[in-house]
């Protein structure tokens, strides 16, 4: 049996310790404030009418030992894409009340799957 000196074990365990954890939490924390909104003023003209309520689009990446997510655009953004795919904006419509949700999941962390919810209501300006 080959026994190995307690400083290069030590070593080696760090090592794999930083490899293994270090790509953890790719997505975790992101900054929606970098998305590009518009502020809609409904100050209670009564100018507009909803024309559907909770349209959901979702995003998400999976990552594999840290490694994943290469895709052309983030996450937020897919998100986003599907959600304007469930309801094509017209003329004089608009996304209001938009939050997102975010959901990860991991398997002993060998495996994550990062999910970003988008959730809209429709309107559209009558005057």
């Amino acid at each position: 049996m080959v026994k190995f000196p307690t400083t290069m074990l030590v070593l080696v365990l760090s090592i794999m310790c930083l490899s293994f954890f270090g790509c953890a939490g790719t997505h975790r924390g992101s900054n929606i404030a970098g998305v590009n909104q518009t502020n809609v003023n409904l100050d209670g003209s009564n100018n507009f009418k909803y024309v559907r309520r909770g349209v959901t689009g979702q995003g998400q990446s999976i990552y594999v030992l840290g490694i994943g997510g290469m895709r052309t655009n983030g996450i937020v953004g897919q998100a986003r894409k599907d959600l304007l795919r469930q309801h094509e904006l017209q003329a004089n419509q608009a996304m209001v009340n938009v939050t997102y949700e975010s959901e990860v999941a991991s398997v002993m962390g060998v495996w994550h799957r990062v999910r970003y919810i988008m959730t809209a209501d429709i309107i559209e300006f009558t005057e």
